[in-house]
């Protein structure tokens, strides 16, 4: 999803293994527990604080961890899959586009060496795609033309996407109308040129 734009912080109990995470004020209930009907936030990934630049490749790494215990609406036990920056509570944060709480895409193609996902219960009008070549990374590091792609429609409707088909060009339909998601310069699809 995209990143936090409120005041909320996250503060980590370590960068690496499992780790205990909570969230300030503890009003902002930002973890949904599990109940007897949903995983909340369990098995979800969210990202947290900014890159680290890999000492190997130079390039910028995104820390993220993985949801595996929901104590409360600010408190959360995650292992880290991307070791994080620091420890130091930050504002720098997004969770997951999917889970059991936001929904998993409905729609599916390959386009372009990628695959493509769309609408999920939170993002009707969403479409993802992944890295080239790399089905399961859909990981957005520096908006390269190597990385994810993360896009919503430009639609005046609020209309749900019930298709996704692949040709010259990436077609998404809705109940309202189509519409061609394709690069700027009638290219390959890149996060560049969405």
């Amino acid at each position: 999803l995209p990143d936090n734009a409120t005041t909320t912080t996250i503060t980590s109990s370590a960068t690496a293994g499992t780790i205990n995470l909570t969230a300030a004020p503890t009003n902002a209930n930002i973890f949904v527990p599990s109940s007897a009907s949903t995983k909340g936030h369990v098995g979800s990934y969210w990202k947290i604080n900014t890159p680290i630049t890999d000492a190997t490749t130079g390039l910028d790494v995104q820390g993220y961890v993985k949801i595996t215990n929901v104590t409360n609406g600010y408190q959360a036990t995650a292992t880290v899959l991307k070791n994080l920056k620091a420890t130091t509570a930050t504002a720098i944060w997004a969770e997951g586009a999917w889970s059991a709480v936001n929904g998993y895409p409905a729609c599916v193609t390959f386009h372009n060496q990628r695959l493509i996902m769309a609408r999920t219960n939170k993002e009707i009008q969403g479409v993802w795609g992944s890295k080239p070549f790399v089905y399961d990374d859909f990981s957005v590091n520096n908006a390269n033309d190597g990385d994810a792609i993360d896009i919503e429609l430009a639609s005046t409707q609020s209309n749900d996407i019930k298709w996704i088909e692949t040709g010259r060009s990436l077609i998404a339909g809705t109940y309202g109308e189509a519409f061609i998601i394709k690069s700027g310069d009638n290219g390959v699809l890149t996060p560049k040129t969405t």
